[in-house]
């Protein structure tokens, strides 16, 4: 919300009104990432105020990392010190402008320095990236990969190749450093040459550019060379290209979010469909942390879900890790789609699994009727949910973004159907650094995020209480292992039928009433 173009007046300003408005306000609705952004810089983005509700709580967790998260890449830093003045020219950029400008001269001096620092912090960021992309991708073996990341563990810093990585990153950090300090120089005699009056753009433009380079440079030092114990580390490698970026985010937030968000309020209510596991409340207040004097409440659904909602739970699918279970995920799909017109969408967790039942299923020619739409292959989430809604008989396949948020009441949309239990992944950067926090990391985290995932892609049918729908789980673990009660008992009291999977779609279009 920084305000940076020069004929910006208090009276004309967006950001300033807004903020006006906040404060002559009652009620004030924000995003999360608002409210956590105000509360990182300790306030004055919003209006002082004593009582705070949060709904959709239980992406709290997940809306705090990211906005606290940290990274830096190497076209991102070259960029940055390109346009200060980092080609190889070295003529063409911000400092050389800057020279040019004859009221700043009492800061030519620091410009001239700032330019060969410039060229010599550029080549050491691409020595430290060219470094790290062929240790990272040496470590990667997987050629489909989408994205994949790779966390500085201890191990990983042991690697024999760890040496080249950490040299070359104090290298590029010592380098932004020796910029950093003549920037400081340059910046500091231009606001004492000018006195009280306001620099014009350029000059802005050089401490907006010198405080991310700062900041880029803290974090390769910071994840490189003196890791911090309550943060975790990764490099993120594109597939198929050299884009590699550097992540940082801090593995516990829940004492930052008691002491910076709700413990000097007078009152936080914390609401959602979500948020209790089995009746309790303990993992969220565990993730949030929230001691045991908060209050709970749980109030039960308007919809008589046993009446407008059936679950079923084949029982002869292989299981997901066997090789025929895309075979089995597709037939049973086609099958379903066939019997209730489409009116059906189908939550992956894998986008590889959804591409390739997504191309079995367009071979089928007993589906040459319905409208199949692929998440990734057919658009993103607002096309395709809109070309859903306008459809006759549409079927769709979805991955993460689809498993909640998602709100088609009605007849249009009667089934879904869930391909896998919906675990995190355990190789995930800031799962994985979590995990190794607890005690038992499957228990304490990754079932009660399962649980409740599943639980929000339940919630995706039964919008109204005149809605009628099923449900199919397709993942036999649920029956299966001993954790399989734990997703059962988050779905709602619905009418249940188990059995073969040949079965499922007739007892669908029998529920839904389809001829």
């Amino acid at each position: 919300m920084d305000c940076v173009g020069i004929h910006c007046t208090k009276e004309d300003c967006y950001v300033h009104r807004a903020r006006a408005e906040a404060e002559a306000a009652d009620l004030v609705v924000v995003n999360h990432a608002l409210l956590l952004a105000d509360a990182e810089i300790g306030g004055g983005l919003l209006p002082e105020f004593d009582h705070l509700v949060i709904d959709e709580a239980h992406h709290l967790e997940d809306a705090a990392t990211r906005g606290l998260r940290q990274e830096v890449d190497g076209p991102g830093l070259h960029a940055l010190l390109e346009r200060l003045g980092g080609s190889k020219e070295g003529q063409s950029g911000l400092l050389a402008e800057l020279r040019r400008q004859p009221h700043l001269g009492a800061s030519d001096e620091a410009f001239a320095e700032a330019v060969p620092l410039t060229l010599a912090a550029a080549e050491r960021v691409r020595e430290l990236f060219a470094s790290a992309v062929s240790w990272v991708a040496s470590r990667l073996n997987d050629s489909e990969r989408r994205e994949e990341s790779l966390r500085l563990t201890s191990p990983l810093r042991e690697d024999e190749g760890w040496e080249v990585i950490r040299l070359a990153g104090e290298n590029a950090s010592t380098s932004l450093a020796a910029l950093d300090g003549v920037l400081r120089r340059a910046v500091g005699g231009t606001r004492e040459w000018l006195g009280g009056s306001e620099p014009d753009q350029s000059v802005r433009e050089l401490e907006i550019i010198r405080g991310r380079l700062q900041a880029a440079g803290t974090l390769l030092e910071e994840a490189l060379l003196e890791p911090d114990p309550n943060r975790v580390y990764w490099f993120t490698l594109a597939a198929r290209s050299e884009n590699l970026v550097l992540r940082a985010a801090p593995i516990n937030v829940g004492t930052l979010l008691r002491e910076r968000v709700y413990s000097e309020r007078r009152s936080t209510v914390f609401t959602s469909a979500t948020l209790a596991v089995g009746g309790s409340f303990d993992y969220f207040r565990s993730r949030i942390g929230l001691g045991p004097q908060a209050e709970e409440l749980i109030l039960p659904s308007p919809f008589d879900f046993l009446h407008q909602a059936l679950v079923c739970l084949p029982t002869d699918l292989p299981a997901p890790e066997h090789e025929d279970f895309d075979r089995g995920v597709e037939q049973i799909v086609a099958a379903i789609a066939r019997r209730v017109g489409g009116r059906t969408l189908v939550l992956f967790t894998s986008h590889r699994q959804l591409r390739e039942v997504h191309a079995a299923l367009k071979q089928r020619v007993d589906l040459d009727d319905v409208l199949i739409l692929a998440q990734g292959i057919d658009g993103q989430r607002r096309p395709l949910l809109k070309a859903f809604e306008e459809a006759e008989r549409p079927l769709l396949l979805g991955t993460s973004s689809f498993w909640e948020g998602i709100d088609v009441p009605g007849e249009r949309l009667s089934c879904v159907i869930m391909v896998r239990l919906p675990f995190p992944v355990p190789t995930d950067p800031v799962y994985a650094a979590r995990a190794e926090r607890v005690r038992d990391g499957f228990t304490q985290l990754a079932l009660p995020q399962a649980a409740l995932r599943l639980k929000q892609g339940f919630g995706r049918l039964i919008r109204r209480s005149s809605d009628r729908g099923a449900v199919v789980i397709l993942d036999n673990r649920i029956l299966g292992r001993d954790y399989g009660k734990a997703f059962l008992d988050v779905l709602p009291p619905a009418s249940r039928f188990v059995g073969r999977s040949v079965q499922i779609a007739d007892r669908v279009g029998n529920w839904l009433e389809v001829d």
